[in-house]
């Protein structure tokens, strides 16, 4: 019975990786190769070779990290909510802006969870608030100096 239980939350392991790999190789032809390279078959194989690409990062990552798995977990997550969670809020609440400004604020927030990763880690203080407050200020920075068109736009709830 135990042989089931460890097969099964295996596969579950397998399975969730495999599509974590596909989402991300998908997204990154999507938004880098497509709009160079249009043709089908180009996208095909640049997805193949980015999966595989990014299987052997994770791998590497997987096996360097010091830590359990909830580490490399909380590690991913400082990664990701700094870059993510800042445009998708300011959109959900009506601030609306190019992409350049966007991806500037996105790469301010990498930046500054990678820098701050390295500098203070060792003291114990997280990165993920200097993070997104870098992604806030270099968005909306970003956005009224380029002179961006949109903004602050009010949006109403309709059936209130």
């Amino acid at each position: 019975m135990r042989g089931f239980i460890v097969a099964g939350i295996i596969a579950l392991a397998m399975s969730t990786a495999d599509s974590k790999l596909k989402a991300s190789s998908v997204l990154i032809v999507n938004d880098l190769v497509k709009p160079v390279f249009p043709a089908f078959e180009v996208s095909v194989l640049a997805a193949r070779i980015c999966a595989v690409g990014l299987g052997v990062l994770s791998l590497m990552l997987a096996l360097s990290f010091e830590g359990d798995i909830l580490g490399i977990l909380l590690r991913s997550s400082s990664f990701y909510m700094p870059v993510v969670t800042v445009p998708l809020l300011m959109a959900i609440f009506g601030f609306k802006s190019s992409p350049r400004a966007a991806l500037i604020g996105m790469l301010a927030g990498s930046l500054v969870v990678s820098g701050w990763d390295f500098l203070f880690a060792h003291w114990g203080i997280q990165s993920l608030i200097p993070g997104m407050l870098a992604n806030l200020v270099f968005l909306v920075g970003t956005h009224y100096l380029l002179g961006e068109e949109g903004g602050w736009e009010r949006t109403e709830i309709k059936g209130a």
